[in-house]
């Protein structure tokens, strides 16, 4: 946990090193807030606040989990050798928990800046620090709170582009350098309770998606019933060797992309995180399908735009259904005055939603009320675009089409070819689009499935409305729909449902049983969450609980078996319960199975058990 620090940064005297806490303190409870019910003689002269070790605040910002030690800032005056009392509390466990305690004396006025510091990084979480006096004196009497400020460690990935000091990821976490603090989706924040998982796979279907990307490569999804390059269609779906999705355009199975746009959405969506390279994906762990529906095709003066068929469009979509994506993002626009020349369009919309999948759309750059398909039908979630300063992108559509807006404008994301991306040697370039917004949710949108695969389409969606950042009027509006995507507060109210592998643990265990050496532990995992997230407990005198370990999914928790408790060889059954952090409502039991033997015995029950 944190250790002790001192005064910092060359401030007026004040506190001298003291040492850390031992204890919690009795009666504090959850939500402490800022409450001031004393006036000490030491006087306040300035509120309380927590900064970064370069000076800069949190109360509004997310401390890198990495990071070794943030300062608590207050100025005082007229103190003559009180004890004054730092206290910091992890909020996200009932009851907090103290990691940091520290008392020192001051005298006279001046800045007090006072070092928390922690030895191998802070976990990623929500912390309260709370700042006491001592009323009657340091041999008795009591501690009277003058203050409190809460801040945050969030989940930073160590991806070059989103590690840059010139924030060029801000829709995931905008420090203010491209335009307004924290007009963001949140995801640090968001990524603390799961950065996905990949049972969840995203569709692209839009000029197919470059599989041989750094970014990419590994998250390209795997039709496991096709056998490559055979001619054959093993899996009897209609296409022949459709390992890694299908070129409908073209008719054949290499939805390579020569064009960039679908390449740049799946890099937003679901790039290859925290790998020291590239750009973080909004979801670390989903996986990629790509489905290509368009051709390149050039203007009079040589520029190239991408086009096709509608009757392209709609295969790609019923395919991405029908191999188990449950997130398609369609950016393919058609413009027409008579929705009823797409029923075949919306039937297939329709289609998507029956059978548990949520079709997402960018609702087009024209900069006016224009209302786009498949964006326009109400079975589809049709995404605006924002900037860095949280207003309507110059170039997004407007009208009853939006249902949310996300980050659209001069984004960062994986790149190929030369027009009309001019893609960096580094295969990373900027652009903006409403087709990028529409990648975000999508992403978004595979974060909620990993939390709770039995969530429906329209469950999904709901959640993300309802938790937008409302922009504009008051209220669902034409500009900004429902809100701006806040990532952080759809994943903390999706409710969740703990996913442990195994469901029951079994256990065979004899007298000498050493738990490391011998082998008489079991690793249970949770696929969707980290271990800040979830805890265990049991009262079975027999078991012994080592973690949960690994910040972002999948984490785990070692199970142990310690005979030392019984008394007789048989067979014992136990329960350990698992619970969430965020949602109370989320509780699971893993049953344990013990065969406890005599040694001589172990081996030969071994073989007959097989």
């Amino acid at each position: 946990g944190p250790s002790v620090g001192g005064l910092g940064r060359g401030q007026e005297a004040g506190p001298s090193v003291g040492g850390p806490g031992r204890g919690r303190e009795a009666g504090l409870r959850e939500g402490v807030g800022p409450t001031v019910p004393v006036t000490p003689s030491c006087v306040l002269t300035d509120t309380l606040h927590m900064e970064r070790e370069d000076g800069t605040p949190l109360a509004e910002g997310v401390l890198p989990s990495g990071a070794s030690e943030v300062y608590a800032v207050f100025k005082y005056a007229a103190c003559t050798a009180e004890l004054v009392r730092i206290q910091v509390f992890v909020q996200d466990v009932v009851p907090p928990q103290l990691v940091f305690s520290l008392t020192e004396v001051l005298q006279g006025s001046g800045v007090a800046s006072l070092r928390i510091a922690a030895t191998d990084g802070f976990s990623a979480g929500r912390y309260v620090t709370l700042l006491y006096t001592k009323v009657g004196g340091a041999g008795d009497g009591g501690w009277e709170l003058l203050g409190s400020v809460g801040w945050q460690v969030g989940i930073h990935p160590d991806d070059t582009w989103f590690r840059s000091t010139s924030n060029y990821q801000w829709p995931l976490h905008n420090t203010g350098h491209w335009g307004t603090p924290d007009a963001d989706i949140d995801a640090p924040e968001a990524w603390e309770v799961t950065t996905g998982t990949d049972d969840v796979v995203i569709a692209i279907v839009s000029t197919g998606v470059a599989m041989d990307h750094p970014d990419l490569a590994g998250k390209i999804w795997v039709n496991e019933d096709e056998i490559p390059g055979n001619g054959l269609d093993d899996d009897a779906n209609g296409y022949v060797d459709d390992v890694h999705g299908y070129d409908f355009a073209e008719g054949d199975a290499d939805p390579s992309d020569h064009f960039g746009y679908g390449t740049f959405a799946a890099g937003i969506a679901a790039a290859a995180s925290d790998n020291g390279v590239g750009i973080a994906g909004v979801s670390w762990h989903a996986r990629i399908m790509p489905i290509k529906v368009t051709q390149t095709f050039r203007t009079p003066n040589g520029i190239p735009y991408p086009g096709g068929r509608l009757g392209d469009l709609i295969l790609g979509i019923r395919y991405a259904v029908d191999n188990g994506a449950r997130v398609i993002y369609a950016s393919p626009l058609v413009q027409t005055d008579d929705p009823r020349r797409l029923t075949v369009l919306r039937e297939v919309l329709q289609y998507a939603l029956a059978h548990g999948a949520l079709v997402i759309a960018p609702t087009g750059n024209d900069g006016q009320a224009l209302c786009l398909y498949p964006a326009c039908f109400p079975e589809v979630l049709g995404v605006g675009a924002t900037d860095a300063r949280d207003e309507r992108a110059t170039l997004s559509n407007w009208g009853p089409q939006v249902d949310l807006v996300a980050p659209g404008a001069l984004i960062l994301s994986t790149c190929v070819g030369g027009l009309p991306f001019n893609c960096a040697p580094t295969g990373i370039v900027r652009s903006s689009s409403t087709a990028w917004a529409a990648a975000h949710v999508a992403g978004a949108a595979a974060l909620l499935w990993a939390l709770n695969p039995d969530r429906t389409p329209s469950e999904i969606r709901a959640i993300l409305e309802q938790t937008a950042d409302d922009l504009g009027d008051p209220g669902r509006d034409d500009v900004f729909g429902y809100g701006r995507l806040n990532l952080n507060r759809a994943v903390r109210y999706a409710g969740h449902e703990l996913r442990m592998a195994p469901t029951t643990l079994a256990f065979m265990a004899d007298a000498r049983t050493d738990d490391r050496k011998r082998r008489a532990c079991r690793t249970l995992w949770n696929r969707a969450m980290g271990a800040f997230v979830w805890d265990a407990k049991t009262d079975v005198p027999w078991l012994r609980l080592h973690g949960p370990r690994r910040l972002v999914p999948p984490s785990w928790l070692e199970v142990c078996v310690d005979v030392t408790p019984l008394s007789r060889y048989g067979a014992y059954t136990g329960l350990i319960h698992v619970y969430d952090r965020v949602d109370s409502q989320a509780t699971t039991a893993v049953p344990v199975e013990l065969r406890y033997v005599p040694r001589v015995w172990r081996s030969y029950l071994s073989l007959i058990l097989k």
